[in-house]
C-alpha cells in the first residue's frame, strides 16, 4: 500500500529528502549491511540510505515472516498469503512488484555467498545464488502440493543424513597396546 505523506510524497525517499553524503575522502560510496529485518525496519532504512547514495544491503536470514518481506511494504496485493510466518507470495497478485536485489532472504550461507559475489562483481555467480535463494524460498514458503512433496523429501533425506552422521560419531575407535612376551601389537577396536 502506498501512503501519501502530507507533503504529497509517495515514499520515504520523497517524504524525507536526505542530502547526499560526501564520500570523497573514502574514494568509494559508503556501504552498509543491515542484518535482520524485523517489521521491515532494515528494509525501510536501506531504501532511505540508497536514496542518499549509500550502498545499503539487507541480509535477512532464516526469517520469512510476512512483516519482514519487502512485498508487505511496497507491493499492492490482494488475497491471502497463508501462514504469516512463511508467506506464499506466489499465491497473490503482486501487481508486477519484484523484490530488489539488495534485499537478500534465505539461508545465511547462501545469502552471504550471494552478497559477496554481487559485491565482488562476479555477476554469473551472483545470478546463480539469487536463483538458488528464490528456489529455496519457494520450497520453504509455497503452499502447493509440489512444494510440500519437495519439503517432505528434503526433510526425510536430511533426517537420514543426520542419523548416519550420528552413528558415525557414537562409534569411537580406541587403540590399545597389548604386550605379549615375544612381541608388541597395536590393536584397534570400536566401542559403541
Amino acid at each position: 500500500m502506498t501512503e501519501i505523506a502530507p507533503s504529497g510524497a509517495t515514499g520515504p525517499e520523497e517524504a524525507f529528502p536526505v542530502p547526499p553524503i560526501n564520500t570523497s575522502g573514502l574514494g568509494r560510496p559508503l556501504r552498509v549491511l543491515h542484518i535482520g529485518n524485523i517489521a521491515n525496519n532494515a528494509y525501510n532504512n536501506a531504501k532511505i540510505q540508497r536514496a542518499a547514495g549509500i550502498e545499503a544491503d539487507v541480509l535477512c536470514y532464516d526469517y520469512y515472516h510476512v512483516m519482514g518481506c519487502p512485498e508487505w511494504e511496497d507491493a499492492d496485493f490482494e488475497g491471502d498469503v497463508g501462514d504469516p510466518f512463511f508467506p506464499d507470495w506466489w499465491a497473490v497478485d503482486l501487481g508486477g512488484y519484484e523484490r530488489p536485489r539488495w534485499f537478500v532472504q534465505g539461508r545465511a550461507s547462501v545469502c552471504r555467498a550471494y552478497l559477496t559475489a554481487a559485491r565482488e562483481g562476479r555477476e554469473r555467480k551472483a545470478r546463480r545464488k539469487w536463483r538458488r535463494l528464490q528456489a529455496e524460498r519457494w520450497v520453504r514458503c509455497r503452499t502447493t502440493r509440489r512444494a510440500r512433496i519437495i519439503r517432505w523429501v528434503r526433510c526425510r533425506t536430511t533426517r537420514r543424513a543426520r542419523i548416519i552422521r550420528g552413528v558415525g560419531r557414537t562409534v569411537r575407535v580406541r587403540t590399545a597396546t597389548l604386550r605379549v612376551p615375544t612381541a608388541t601389537f597395536r590393536v584397534r577396536f570400536a566401542l559403541a
